[in-house]
């Protein structure tokens, strides 16, 4: 009994002394964060380095002490350094942000309650701000899996500008376990991981109640046609990274439709965003002159991707890839575009925006609940 206290003891104490040590490890990445703001060039880059190793020391021994969710904000910050394009001052108050929070944890002496520490993540800041202005735009949680190499920056970064909130996994199983975490609205896998390959990952994430509901796309250099792919669920799309990769992600979005549906789950009708708003009708689209109409669209405003179901009174599809149209609607003013993919009776097309396009679509575009 004496020896079970006296363990209990040696343990309390080596927490408490871990609790100190990371408050003066915060107090130094304090010091990098504004070291930061005052150097460039070499300098800068020597400081980062240091900051990255204090940041990952304490992600490594969190956990141990029973502080897990500063382990997650800590794996959260490495994520927001990796899909940031740049990291200045705004950016850098962004991620004293995350430092505030683990210090708030440690000084508190305990782990918060599973439900504060859900809202703490959801709260951390995203590096990317909307394509129309400085505002926030609203995040989707995904979780991209792939090892650590270049095109994941590229893929990181091209998911982060689509308005995603975008959680980082090297294996498998920090894939499942971001996705019992944060419940994201789409997992994108690479088919080559660690592990085990894309498909089976697919698999995994079928089987497991909390999962099988969820989004998920393979990222391969392969078509979708491919042996390797055979075993796939239906549901579960394959994004051809390289030059196809934007064109089958833009048109992934709009089959899930995800944009529409975190619109519906809008609790202000009037929220402004550069995610995809949907509406029925019939939309003027104009080619050489002569007009079409397109009936039930999903549109994104955010420059990626629009939609089109079925064409009224038309004999047959009269568009081509490559094709430059203008569509001529309400919540869009006037608005031209090439098209990108023609599939069966769909129209994908991706349109350009000027700055005083963007203003409109700022001013015009909302999200709404109950009206779609």
């Amino acid at each position: 009994m004496n020896q079970a206290a006296n363990l209990e003891n040696v343990l309390e104490q080596l927490r408490l002394e871990y609790i100190e040590s990371s408050g003066d490890k915060l107090d130094q990445i304090d010091s990098l964060i504004s070291d930061l703001l005052d150097f460039d060039d070499t300098k800068w880059r020597e400081i980062f380095i240091e900051f990255q190793r204090q940041i990952h020391t304490i992600k490594g021994t969190a956990g141990s002490y029973g502080f897990q969710i500063v382990t997650e904000i800590a794996h959260s910050l490495e994520d927001y350094l990796e899909t940031s394009n740049i990291l200045g001052a705004n950016q850098l108050g962004d991620i004293q942000l995350y430092v505030d929070n683990m210090r708030w944890i440690f000084e508190a002496g305990k782990n918060p309650a599973e439900d504060i520490a859900i809202e703490i993540l959801r709260k951390l800041p995203t590096p990317n701000k909307s394509v129309f202005s400085n505002q926030e735009i609203r995040h989707i949680p995904v979780v991209l899996v792939m090892p650590y190499n270049i095109q994941r920056k590229i893929i990181a970064n091209e998911l982060t500008s689509c308005g995603f909130r975008v959680f980082i996994a090297d294996t498998s199983v920090r894939a499942i376990e971001l996705a019992l975490i944060h419940k994201p609205t789409i997992v994108f896998s690479n088919y080559d991981v660690s592990d085990i390959n894309g498909v089976e990952l697919a698999l995994v994430f079928r089987s497991i109640a909390a999962t099988k509901a969820v989004n998920i796309a393979i990222l391969s250099s392969q078509k979708a046609t491919n042996q390797q792919f055979a075993a796939l669920p239906e549901d579960v799309k394959v994004i051809r990274k390289g030059e196809n990769f934007s064109e089958d992600l833009a048109e992934c979005l709009l089959d899930w439709q995800v944009f529409i549906k975190e619109a519906r789950r809008s609790q202000t009708k009037n929220d402004r965003s550069h995610l995809r708003i949907s509406f029925e009708g019939q939309v003027p689209i104009k080619k050489n002159d002569k007009e079409f109409l397109g009936k039930t669209v999903d549109i994104s405003a955010g420059g990626l991707a629009l939609k089109i179901n079925k064409l009224v009174a038309a004999d047959k599809n009269p568009f081509e890839r490559g094709d430059r149209v203008t569509l001529d609607v309400k919540e869009l003013s006037c608005l031209s575009g090439s098209i990108i993919r023609i599939k069966k009776d769909d129209i994908i097309i991706r349109f350009e925006l000027d700055q005083s396009l963007e203003d409109r679509l700022l001013a015009e575009i909302m999200l709404v609940t109950n009206d779609t």
